[in-house]
């Protein structure tokens, strides 16, 4: 059958490896096309994305990266719901939705940083920036304090094979994010406030502020690495749960027999 071939090829918990990969060699080609071109100097993720040809890609990658995001993200709350409602968890379903609003809204955040270039509006730009890396802390904090409430599950069936190394290692990028976070926007902030020159992607080190400038870099590239290994770490738990088929449904039309219409995505014919 076509949608359990659908279902091999493809199986769920490849997702945040996919969503992990594509910032991983986005970044990597955008940052390349900016140095190569001589357009930035040491340069923050978003200057990589300001100048064409490299801010047409970086648009991109972070617009379709906040897609795949938003997808991990529901299929991780989707997960977690199946979770509550077959086994005693220790879990308030709030935290579940509100894991799945952060994560969202951190995707946005990557949208408005991915189509508001730090060139053209600035304070947009930070806005966006704060979203992305201030939500999405926040989202694997939940997500890890999820995965600490449902342990027990996991306990209960070692064939799953997520271990409590997993766990630690989860609590731990999250701890680092969180540090990371503070430490970046306190940096980049005090940097801006002494910049005295004219173009962010060419601060070299006459425009002033340029210590916190590498300090603000630092953080946000290390960021941007804790965010991909996350997803990495993440991807263990999604073998929890796998893709049958969306289902679509005619409200008004019926056939002769009086039940509504039902039809499947799936490749069968």
């Amino acid at each position: 059958m076509a949608v359990n071939k659908l279902r091999n090829m493809f199986k769920l918990h490849y997702w945040p490896i996919l969503t992990g990969l594509w910032f991983l060699i986005g970044f990597i080609i955008t940052f390349s096309l900016a140095i190569l071109q001589n357009h930035v100097y040491i340069p923050f993720i978003s200057d990589t994305g300001t100048t064409p040809p490299e801010s047409c890609l970086f648009g991109q990658v972070l617009n379709i990266g906040a897609l795949l995001f938003t997808v991990t993200a529901y299929i991780r709350y989707r997960q977690v719901r199946f979770i509550q409602a077959m086994a005693e968890v220790n879990l308030n379903k709030f935290w579940n939705n509100l894991g799945l609003v952060i994560g969202i809204l951190s995707s946005i955040g990557l949208t408005i940083v991915g189509n508001f270039q730090e060139t053209s509006i600035l304070f947009i730009h930070l806005m966006g920036a704060g979203m992305t890396f201030g939500f999405g802390s926040a989202y694997m904090g939940v997500q890890s304090a999820i995965s600490y409430f449902v342990r027990n599950f996991y306990e209960k069936h070692p064939e799953i094979n997520i271990s409590n190394k997993i766990l630690y290692s989860k609590i731990a990028v999250s701890v680092c994010c969180c540090l990371l976070v503070i430490v970046s926007g306190i940096s980049i902030l005090m940097a801006l406030a002494e910049f005295k020159g004219e173009s962010i992607p060419c601060w070299s080190e006459s425009e002033g502020g340029f210590t916190l400038k590498l300090v603000a870099t630092v953080t946000e590239w290390c960021l941007a690495i804790c965010f991909i290994c996350y997803l990495f770490i993440f991807a263990s738990e999604y073998k929890l749960i796998e893709y049958e088929e969306i289902r679509f449904r005619m409200k008004f039309a019926t056939p002769g027999n009086g039940e509504k219409v039902v039809e499947s995505l799936s490749l069968e014919k």
